[in-house]
Parts: structure tokens; sequence; C-alpha cells
């Protein structure tokens, strides 16, 4: 095919749900040898299992809410990576009583999965950006939910207002360190101890970056 491989097997995982629904096109496009990475999808059943197998080893990326890796970030000596948003919905206004409205969730790694295959790390953001691109043209509306299905990976008329309203997202780079910033500072005015201490630039994995 025309598509070089990176040689990396990536072992992913996420909660099914919306935050997944974008990885679904690369979940199938994997199986059919059609991405640079190969990939190694599983669901967990919550994010703090999520964040365990991650700081382990045991999985190279995981699909997390963004509070969640900061506190792992915390947690960890600042050995979490942010490499893409997945579903970003900052569209109506932030108060303490809506903030469960509110959502940015993201894939992340290790700072030691990404100095051992950062190659594999770029590759995964041209693979997703496909992925999350694909599952929210119109055209492909009936396939995508099709997919949905056939990976169990969210409610699929759920999934399909997610798809609809455009918070399936793939931000990468400076754009997604702007927008993840920006969250996690609104977050930190309407609740104090949502997050404990913002993560230092680090956190964001820009790819042509040190």
């Amino acid at each position: 095919g025309f598509i070089e491989d990176s040689g990396v097997t990536v072992k992913i995982a996420g909660i099914k749900g919306n935050d997944i629904v974008g990885l679904v096109k690369l979940i199938d496009n994997a199986k059919q040898d059609k991405t640079v990475n190969g990939y190694d999808f599983s669901q967990s059943s919550s994010s703090e299992e999520l964040g365990d197998k991650l700081v382990k080893g045991e999985l190279d990326m995981a699909v997390l809410p963004i509070e969640a890796a900061v506190k792992l970030y915390g947690e960890t000596d600042g050995n979490i990576r942010m490499v893409a948003t997945t579903v970003i919905d900052v569209t109506k206004k932030w108060d303490k009583s809506n903030r469960k409205k509110h959502s940015m969730s993201g894939i992340f790694t290790t700072a030691k999965f990404v100095r051992e295959n950062k190659h594999a790390v770029d590759a995964l953001l041209g693979d997703y950006s496909y992925s999350a691109m694909w599952m929210t043209e119109k055209e492909n509306g009936a396939e995508s939910e099709k997919l949905i299905k056939e990976y169990d990976a969210a409610d699929t008329d759920k999934a399909a207002k997610v798809i609809a309203s455009g918070k399936i997202a793939c931000l990468r780079g400076e754009t997604m360190k702007k927008a993840a910033k920006a969250y996690l500072d609104a977050l930190k005015k309407v609740d104090q101890n949502a997050i404990g201490e913002l993560p230092k630039d680090n956190f964001y994995y820009i790819r042509d970056a040190e």
C-alpha cells in the first residue's frame, strides 16, 4: 500500500462513549492495515483504571478527560503528555452548576513513550486526524453509525448527536494547547479544587518542539 508502516503497535484504550467516537475509523482502518501505526484498542470501565495502566506502561496511550490527565501529571512528576483533543464542548456559558455539561477529553501518553517512539506519536496524529474528520463528514453518516455499533464504541443515538454538533475534534499542537489552557483556566475559576495545580508547558506535546 501507499502507507508507510511505523513498525509500532500502539496499545490505546478509552471508555465507551462520546470520547472515543473519533477513534472508530482509526480502529477500523488499523484492522485493514490502512494506518501508519498498528493499534491494539481496548475499553476500560473508568478513568482511574486507564490512568493506572498508562502509568504502569500497560497502555501506551489513553483517552481521558483532561482533568484526570492533569491529576496524573501531578502524581507522576510531570510524566504525562497531551497529544490531541478528542471531544471539546465549550460552547455554553460557564458556571459551577453546569460544569458537568462542559468537557474536554484528549489522547494522552507518557514522556517515556514520546522519548522512545516519537515517530509513532507523530503518526498517531495523522491517523487520528483522518479518523476524526471522516467520522464527522455528513456523507459518512450511515457508515460511521454502523462502525460505532460494530465496535460498541458508544450509544449510537447519542454519538450521532455529538457528531452533528461538531464536538468531535482533532486539535493538536499549539491549537490544542491554547484550547486546553483556556478550558483549564475556566475550570479553575469556577472550581478551585477541580484540578489542583495547572500543568507546565511540557504537558502539551507539540510535534516540532524539542
